[in-house]
C-alpha cells in the first residue's frame, strides 16, 4: 500500500497559516491594548504619594481639597505620612480623638475619590514605636559591672549595671520630656574567669557584639586575623557562673583559690531609642523587634484602631516599615534559648565577648559573635517583619518595607518577604 502525504502538508500548512495569522492578531491586539491603557492608565498603574501631616497641622478642609487634588492628577494611592520636622505643633496631636477623626475622613474621602489608602505604622519615618511602648517592650541591649577579685578580697559588691550611661541622649531626652523614666533591667547571669595578663580585643568588638551604642556596618564585621597571646584570652572551660552567690543587693559571696579573676556581672536593659521625627503625642520608645509580643502590643494599641477608623478589614490598602534607623539590639527575654536552638551550643559559656574578652583565640570569638549577629537577624524577621506582615495580611492590608538601614538584620531576605520592598533614590541639589 502506498500512503500519500500530501493532505497531511496541506493540514500542517493549514495549520501553520493560522496560528502565524493568529500570532499577529494577538501581538496587534495587545499592541492596542498597550496604547489603550498608557493614554488611560488602569487603577493599578497609576503612581502612589506620601501624604505628609506634619505635628497636627492638618484640618478637614484640607484633606477634602487634598483628595480632590490627588484624583484630578492622576495618583491612585496616598500613605499616610505624619512627622515633625521643625514644625511648631498642631491642633490635632498625633493619635489624639481629633486626629483619629481627621484620619477616617481621609479614608472616606480618599475611597470618594478612587485613592487607595494606606499609612505609614508609627509618627517619623523610623521605625515602630509610640508612648504605648512600656519599657519591658522596648529594644534592649546588654550592660554589665565587672570587677577583679583575689583569695584575700572581702565580698564584693557587683552593682546594678547602668543603662542610661551611653544611652541614645537625645531620644532620653525627648522622651523624659513627654513620658516617664525608662529604667528596666534584667539580669542575664554573673561570671567569672581568670584575669589575663594583657586582655586582648579582637578588632571592632564592640560592632560585632552589637554593643556599640552608634550602631554597627557591615564593614565593621571583617573577621580579625590576628593570632591572640596566649596570656591575652580567656580559656572557655575556666568560666564559672556565680549567679547562686548574688544577693539582691549585689553582694557577692565568692572568692577564687588563687590568683586573680575577672568577675562580671551581666544584664539587659532598655536602650532608650525612640521613633523619630516624630510628632506631638506620637514619640515613644521603640519596641522590641526580637519580641513578638511587642510587635503585638503596637499592633493592638495603636494600628488595630487606624484600620477601624478606615473602615475595617480590607479598607487599609498598604501598611509600611520605612528605612531602618533606630540601631542595633542584642538581647532580649529568652534569647538564649532562642540562640541554643538555632546554633547547637549554649551562648552562656561564652558571655565574656560583650565585655571584649576573647575566649579562646580569636577564630572562637569572631565565630560567636557571627552567630549572635544571625540570630538577632533571625528574630528580627520572624518577630518584627514576619509579625508584622502576618497582622497586615489578616486584615487585607499590603505590607511594605524599605528593607535597609542600621540595624543587624538581613535586607536581602527581607525584602523576599515583604509584600512590596521599596526603595530611595536621593538627588543631590
Amino acid at each position: 500500500m502506498t500512503l500519500s502525504y500530501r493532505p497531511f502538508l496541506s493540514i500542517i500548512a493549514v495549520l501553520l497559516t493560522s496560528l502565524l495569522w493568529g500570532e499577529e492578531m494577538v501581538k496587534r491586539d495587545s499592541s492596542e491594548e498597550i496604547a489603550q491603557q498608557f493614554a488611560t492608565p488602569p487603577d493599578s498603574a497609576k503612581p502612589h504619594t506620601w501624604y505628609h501631616w506634619m505635628n497636627g497641622n492638618v484640618t478637614a478642609e484640607g484633606i477634602k481639597k487634598d483628595m480632590a487634588a490627588l484624583k484630578k492628577a492622576g495618583v491612585g494611592g496616598l500613605q499616610l505620612f505624619d512627622i515633625n520636622w521643625k514644625t511648631p505643633a498642631g491642633p490635632h496631636p498625633y493619635a489624639s480623638d481629633s486626629w483619629f477623626d481627621l484620619v477616617k475622613l481621609t479614608a472616606e474621602e480618599a475611597r470618594k475619590n478612587g485613592v487607595e489608602f494606606g499609612f505609614h505604622n508609627c509618627s517619623g519615618w523610623s521605625s515602630s514605636g509610640g508612648p504605648w511602648i512600656t519599657p519591658e517592650k522596648s529594644m534592649k541591649w546588654v550592660v554589665w559591672t565587672e570587677i577583679t577579685v583575689d583569695p584575700s578580697s572581702p565580698d564584693a559588691i557587683l552593682q546594678e549595671p547602668q543603662p542610661i550611661e551611653g544611652i541614645h541622649e537625645k531620644s532620653l531626652e525627648n522622651y523624659n520630656k513627654h513620658h516617664r523614666d525608662i529604667r528596666f533591667y534584667e539580669d542575664i547571669a554573673v561570671v567569672a574567669f581568670p584575669k589575663p595578663t594583657h586582655k586582648f580585643e579582637i578588632e571592632n568588638w564592640p560592632q560585632k557584639a552589637l554593643v556599640d551604642r552608634k550602631g554597627s556596618r557591615t564593614e565593621h564585621f571583617v573577621p580579625d586575623h590576628q593570632r591572640a597571646p596566649e596570656d591575652g584570652t580567656i580559656a572557655q572551660e575556666s568560666i564559672v557562673h556565680l549567679s547562686e552567690h548574688l544577693e539582691e543587693d549585689g553582694t557577692l559571696h565568692w572568692r577564687p583559690e588563687q590568683g586573680e579573676w575577672v568577675v562580671i556581672r551581666l544584664g539587659y536593659a532598655s536602650n532608650g531609642k525612640t521613633n523619630h521625627p516624630a510628632s506631638t503625642g506620637g514619640i515613644g520608645l521603640e519596641l522590641d523587634k526580637l519580641d513578638p509580643s511587642a510587635t503585638d502590643l503596637h499592633w493592638e494599641a495603636f494600628l488595630e484602631r487606624i484600620v477601624d477608623v478606615a473602615g475595617g478589614k480590607n479598607t487599609v490598602n498598604e501598611m509600611l516599615i520605612d528605612s531602618y534607623e533606630v540601631g542595633v539590639q542584642n538581647w532580649t527575654s529568652g534569647f538564649e534559648q532562642f540562640f541554643s536552638e538555632h546554633n547547637g551550643y549554649d551562648l552562656m559559656d561564652y558571655l565574656p565577648i560583650f565585655a571584649g574578652y576573647t575566649v579562646d583565640d580569636v577564630e572562637t570569638t569572631e565565630r560567636v559573635m557571627w552567630d549572635l549577629r544571625r540570630t538577632v537577624a533571625a528574630m528580627m524577621k520572624e518577630h518584627y517583619f514576619l509579625r508584622f506582615r502576618d497582622h497586615c495580611r489578616k486584615n487585607g492590608i499590603t505590607f511594605v518595607t524599605e528593607p535597609y538601614g542600621f540595624g543587624s538584620f538581613d535586607a536581602v531576605e527581607i525584602a523576599r518577604i515583604s509584600d512590596i520592598p521599596r526603595g530611595e533614590i536621593w538627588y543631590p541639589d
